[in-house]
């Protein structure tokens, strides 16, 4: 991941959220783009803008969700990267590269409190985080455990809460049979895989699923043979 840690931090992240403007059509040059903005995409990883590839950077109308795109010339379709709750933009520097080389645009965004919206380290009613080996990547899981300032290091009741409530919902979901193309790895010690696999193989009749051999939770973020793997499995 990021390899001069001192380049970025809370302060950094709450300076630059303050200076989005709302998210538009038009791009950021590598020549204007703000030194704020630079440190992030640096820290994290994440493509530059180029000649060939346009950044576009802001938030939402009611600055409630922090917004990135990038684009390379003439694009052939677009990819929206929905990513987990512990989870940020600046992690999924490895898919936004894989996809900007199949000619696609990707537009991620965060939710309110992630990212680029300081995530509160106090909470009244919170449980400690434990972070469990997630990815084979050890220079991965260093870097979420001990480097990464946007990881929290707690966690608020009312998510666990919140969790209980979606999976509710998703029990009384309707069938879909909408082809959905789940990528799985079969190590992952951060969720039941196998019974979740059933349950989305019960709603979505038409799912296809792949099952990766070796890989753990983070996918995007595994070894570099693993995240080969995975990123072939992709139907894009």
């Amino acid at each position: 991941m990021a390899i001069q840690l001192e380049q970025f931090n809370i302060g950094i992240a709450l300076a630059l959220r303050a200076k989005l403007a709302i998210f538009k059509a038009s791009p950021h040059q590598s020549s204007d783009l703000n030194d704020l903005l630079q440190q992030y995409l640096k820290f994290y990883m994440l493509p530059l803008p180029t000649d060939h590839i346009a950044l576009h950077a802001g938030t939402s109308h009611d600055s409630q969700i922090a917004i990135m795109s990038w684009s390379p010339p003439q694009p052939t379709g677009t990819v929206i990267i929905v990513h987990g709750y512990m989870d940020h933009i600046g992690l999924y520097g490895h898919l936004i590269e894989e996809l900007l080389n199949r000619k696609l645009t990707v537009l991620c965004f965060d939710a309110q409190s992630r990212h680029l919206y300081y995530f509160s380290h106090r909470f009244i009613k919170s449980i400690k985080r434990v972070f469990r080996p997630s990815s084979w990547d050890k220079d991965f899981l260093n870097f979420l455990k001990y480097s990464d300032p946007l990881q929290p290091t707690r966690i608020p009741l009312d998510w666990v809460g919140a969790m209980d409530k979606w999976v509710t919902e998703f029990e009384h979901s309707p069938f879909n049979h909408y082809p959905l193309h789940i990528i799985q790895g079969n190590h992952d010690k951060t969720l039941d895989w196998l019974y979740n696999l059933e349950q989305f193989k019960r709603k979505f009749p038409a799912a296809s699923v792949n099952v990766i051999d070796g890989a753990n939770h983070h996918l995007v973020n595994e070894s570099e043979s693993l995240r080969k793997k995975i990123f072939a499995a992709l139907q894009i």
